[in-house]
């Protein structure tokens, strides 16, 4: 039989959760939030590794990353970049402590744009939710909060980042410049640009050349 026509079946244990001691010193922390599309969480994924990003903090009611949709749109990153998975908010606080990491959140509303940031050695955290619910702090019921109708009165909308006031994070929040026309980027879309503004910088010797 011809290699095409051969049919390969292997049994491999899925990578264990990254400790907190295999947290210390990361600069560039991705939060996962409740995004349940397959596509989008492996291709936030592969951005991260891409981009040079240490870690991806999968909170509860976040998509399966060993989901078959998630490993073929992730390209391998789901091996090669260390994933928390089913995180707990208590846990992520003491990341985000331990390595003095600033939390960054989209918002529409806010003042400064996300193309007029330049790269910064400052450690970032940046927390993306999911399009319906928000940054809510996976199904952890202590990080939900009450929720308004929005100004046509039908879908709800978070009256506060209600996951980050979990854990006690001071956030940065920007916005991504878009054409009045359009109201809102695919997640995935979204989280590679901003992972994008605030990568790390390159090393001075590379500047240098």
């Amino acid at each position: 039989r011809s290699a095409r026509n051969l049919g390969l079946v292997a049994e491999v244990a899925m990578p264990q959760n990254p400790s907190l001691a295999d947290a210390k010193g990361i600069r560039r922390l991705l939060i996962i939030d409740g995004v349940q599309d397959p596509g989008n969480l492996g291709t936030l994924l592969r951005t991260a590794l891409g981009l040079g990003w240490d870690m991806a903090y999968l909170l509860r009611g976040t998509c399966d990353p060993w989901n078959q949709k998630v490993i073929r749109a992730a390209r391998g990153a789901s091996f090669r970049l260390p994933v928390v998975v089913g995180g707990s908010l208590s846990e992520l606080q003491e990341i985000i402590q331990q390595n003095e990491l600033t939390v960054v959140a989209a918002d529409p509303h806010a003042t400064e744009s996300v193309y007029d940031l330049s790269p910064s050695e400052q450690g970032y955290a940046l927390w993306l939710g999911s399009e319906g619910k928000g940054l809510a702090g996976g199904e952890w019921g202590e990080a939900m909060e009450q929720t308004d109708l929005d100004d046509a009165g039908e879908e709800p909308v978070a009256t506060s980042p209600s996951g980050l006031q979990a854990v006690g994070a001071s956030v940065k929040t920007v916005k991504i410049d878009m054409e009045p026309s359009m109201e809102s980027l695919n997640v995935a879309v979204a989280g590679g640009i901003l992972m994008h503004q605030f990568r790390l910088p390159p090393a001075a010797e590379e500047v240098a050349l």
